[in-house]
């Protein structure tokens, strides 16, 4: 039997578009281990995510039609959603994200009053949510959020631009909003005081 080894993603991605199993499998092969590992670095369970990476490649078979542009980075985005999903699953949803997502934003200029959430359910929602971003926003988007530092802090301790923290730390943002919408950004950029702008 041929060995799909020295074919690029590219080419292998092409030829599962055409439904070659072959392809897949070399695919399957080749980003198995790294996706478990990724996942397993962020929820601490193996079984469970040996289970999030099986399900994300049984979709990547079902819609083997679909076009995919960057394998490696299709496979690592798949990997934070799916983990993300995981963690949606295990209740942590209506302990912390759904009084979030009922806030209403006329609601936030009184938080005392109207919302009234506990630091630390806000410090876990941060935390389950930082498990899904990747490695060195994590690190960075913790050591702002959690331990408070300035970016310049940040940039000195991890040895990198202030402009790369500033950086991560507005993608973060920028996804938290996705997720829980306006109001929960307002509600944690208030209390955290955060010095980070995503407009």
């Amino acid at each position: 039997m041929k060995s799909y080894q020295p074919y690029s993603d590219g080419q292998l991605t092409h030829m599962l578009q055409q439904g070659d199993r072959a392809a897949f499998d070399t695919l399957y092969e080749r980003y198995w281990l790294k996706a478990v590992n990724q996942a397993y670095k962020r929820i601490r369970d193996r079984e469970a995510a040996e289970d999030i990476i099986q399900n994300i490649f049984v979709k990547i078979w079902e819609n083997r039609n679909s076009s995919i542009e960057h394998f490696e980075a299709f496979i690592k985005r798949s990997v934070r959603n799916g983990v993300f999903n995981y963690l949606e699953s295990l209740n942590v949803r209506h302990r912390y994200f759904e009084p979030f997502k009922q806030i209403k934003l006329e609601d936030v200029e009184d938080l005392d009053a109207n919302v009234r959430l506990q630091e630390k359910d806000l410090m876990g929602l941060i935390l389950v949510y930082s498990k899904t971003l990747p490695e060195q926003r994590r690190r960075i988007f913790l050591l702002h959020i959690q331990d408070k530092l300035a970016t310049d802090e940040i940039a000195e301790k991890l040895q990198i631009s202030q402009k790369t923290v500033q950086n991560n730390i507005r993608l973060a943002l920028l996804e938290l909003q996705a997720r829980f919408g306006p109001a929960a950004l307002i509600v944690i950029v208030t209390l955290i005081h955060t010095e980070i702008t995503i407009n």
